[in-house]
């Protein structure tokens, strides 16, 4: 009795063991791609950061430009001028806006 009694013991702490141990293994590769996820999150993190620095940059720059444009305008009274107004000096035949336009346009119809 003594000896059956000490099998099932055995085989139920070997049970017990191989249990434990493929819960480890399982534990350990969870452990193991929860960690690779949350690497590679962190770099598409840093990637966007760049990105998204790169994108303030640029809109800094457009509205320091579109800024500065605005008060070139305002403090110095600067205004488009009238086409016709606009003189074109090229090989020593002056022309006006308005006539390289009526030119052109002559040129596109025939």
């Amino acid at each position: 009795m003594k000896s059956l009694w000490t099998v099932y013991v055995s085989f139920f702490c070997g049970a017990v063991s191989l249990a434990l141990g493929l819960m480890l293994i399982q534990d350990t590769h969870k452990s193991r791609m929860t960690w690779y996820q949350i690497e590679k999150l962190l770099t598409q993190q840093e990637e966007l950061e760049i990105e998204y620095n790169q994108l303030r940059l640029e809109k800094s720059m457009l509205a320091t430009g579109a800024i500065l444009d605005k008060n070139i305008r305002t403090h110095l009274d600067m205004v488009i001028p009238d086409p016709t107004t606009v003189v074109y000096v090229n090989d020593n035949k002056i022309k006006t806006l308005a006539d390289i336009s009526i030119s052109s346009i002559s040129n596109a119809s025939q």
